[in-house]
């Protein structure tokens, strides 16, 4: 594998097996990984994240982290979505502070003034 190369977890799997088959040899672990390509480092890693999985379980979990992510992003989008309808409608719902004469006045497109005196005359 090439460095700087994420791998997947199913070839995590795969070294991992590979460096624990070497250790069983004999082998050192740093010598294992050394032999595998993988810093030594990661090997902890992968093995604390991937210890005792098979190939098919790490891909399970994988495809499962995935999902479990794409349902945050959904929740975050709709919470969003919901707290902007929220201020939108509590904007919307109060009532503007001169909403008598003014707007029927100009509702019939008549100055405020002429339209109360021609109310009025008749």
């Amino acid at each position: 594998m090439k460095r700087g190369q994420k791998p997947s977890a199913e070839q995590v799997v795969v070294l991992l097996r590979q460096i624990e088959v070497q250790a069983a040899q004999g082998k050192s672990i740093a010598l294992a990984c050394k032999n595998a390509d993988v810093f030594e480092q990661s090997y902890r890693c992968w093995r604390n994240a991937y210890g005792g999985l098979k190939i098919d379980q790490a891909k399970k979990m994988k495809d499962l982290e995935r999902e479990n992510a794409r349902l945050r992003r959904l929740l975050v989008d709709l919470s969003l979505v919901g707290q902007v309808l929220a201020d939108v409608a509590s904007e919307n719902l109060q009532p503007p502070s001169d909403a008598g004469t003014r707007w029927t006045a100009s509702g019939i497109g008549a100055p405020r003034a002429s339209w109360a005196t021609s109310a009025c005359a008749g």
